[in-house]
């Protein structure tokens, strides 16, 4: 493929392949796992570019989507946002998802997504991942926010730390 339709295509199908998936094993994903899988599934350069947006807001505190705005975003809410809250929420997802699958690890992310999806995302923050509450989880989230655009920005991030790779299990 040329280099306009990888950049374009990978995204959307992503999160048609996510829906299909949750439908055939009648399973609720998360809104949260699949726009944030659907943009980790974007070009490096993609991801890197949507981390780099939010570092102003960070830097100036300015409001951004937390654990509980992200857990519990659905759909038609979501279609509600206006088109800089919905691309604001998608690149918030994506590090959230980033955030949970690189340092709980992949086990714990598939856990976590499943324990949201079930019922009381709080409950899950509490007892997969361990926090509190959610103000716990945003504090981390916060921090990890702050260093991963940081590193972005000084590209000191390596590139396969900002995609995820499937686990090959021998």
């Amino acid at each position: 493929a040329n280099d306009h339709p990888s950049k374009t295509v990978p995204i959307p199908v992503t999160e048609i392949c996510l829906a299909e998936f949750a439908q055939k094993h009648n399973i609720k994903l998360g809104y949260w796992s699949m726009r944030g899988m659907s943009a980790l599934n974007g070009s490096i350069d993609q991801i890197k570019a949507k981390v780099l947006e939010v570092k102003p807001l960070i830097e100036k505190n300015e409001p951004i989507f937390f654990s509980k705005g992200l857990l519990n975003m659905n759909q038609d809410n979501y279609q509600k946002l206006d088109e800089a809250k919905r691309k604001l929420y998608d690149e918030c997802a994506m590090m959230f998802c980033l955030l949970i699958r690189k340092e709980f690890g992949q086990d714990v992310y598939i856990k976590f997504m499943k324990a949201t999806s079930e019922g009381d995302p709080e409950a899950a923050v509490k007892s997969v991942l361990g926090f509190k509450d959610y103000a716990a989880l945003d504090a981390t989230f916060k921090r990890y926010m702050f260093d991963l655009t940081r590193d972005v920005a000084a590209s000191k991030t390596p590139d396969h730390y900002l995609q995820i790779r499937e686990k090959i299990i021998k």
